[in-house]
């Protein structure tokens, strides 16, 4: 559900994408704290003064009397869904790592969960909350993370209801405990042997 696909081709190169996009931040990091550049946490912003608030109204220009046409808002094609197998592309190790300088280090995290197939749904309440404390501190998109998710979740339904008959597993009602089921632990446990 988390991929949403049962493609095991489709999973197996998230997961490939996943674990190569880890092994780039890991680079970056250890990199930076070498220099003694270690990456710290944004501050919590604080309630804004009156003062403050008062300082932000804005000031318009009246509108122009003179008889120019007004611009057109540029508009920007839509980037590629990297869910669509169309456009699913694992990038080379040096494109990895251009993206991982680029972008902040929640989105980064949040980019590895998707490929991953983590959601707060197949993990362990710590782990969970380590994973949306990273998001909160270094700039992650929770709203991007979450629609993500729930399209992938369309995705993955639309394909259980073309094949009804090959489900065994539950995992859209209770996706913690069929995760226990199945492996015997959900991502933040300790392994242990399937039961049964």
């Amino acid at each position: 559900m988390g991929f949403g696909t049962h493609d095991l081709r489709r999973i197996i190169n998230h997961i490939q994408r996943g674990i190569l996009r880890a092994m780039m931040l890991e680079r970056y990091l250890l990199a930076r704290a070498a220099q003694g550049r270690d990456i710290a946490a944004k501050p919590q912003p604080k309630p804004a003064e009156p003062d403050d608030i008062e300082g932000l109204e804005l000031q318009c220009r009246p509108p122009s009397d003179q008889g120019t046409k007004p611009r057109k808002p540029a508009t920007r094609r839509p980037l590629p869904d990297s869910d669509d197998p169309l456009h699913f592309a694992i990038p080379s190790l040096k494109e990895l790592e251009a993206q991982v300088r680029r972008r902040s280090i929640g989105r980064t995290i949040a980019e590895i969960c998707l490929d991953l197939g983590i959601s707060p749904a197949v993990c362990g309440g710590e782990i969970w909350w380590e994973i949306s404390e990273t998001f909160q501190h270094f700039d992650g998109n929770f709203s991007h993370f979450n629609e993500t998710h729930r399209n992938r979740r369309k995705a993955f339904d639309k394909e259980r209801q073309r094949q009804p008959q090959t489900w065994t597993y539950d995992l859209w009602d209770k996706p913690r405990d069929a995760m226990r089921d199945m492996l015997g632990y959900v991502i933040g446990e300790p392994a242990t042997a399937p039961s049964g």
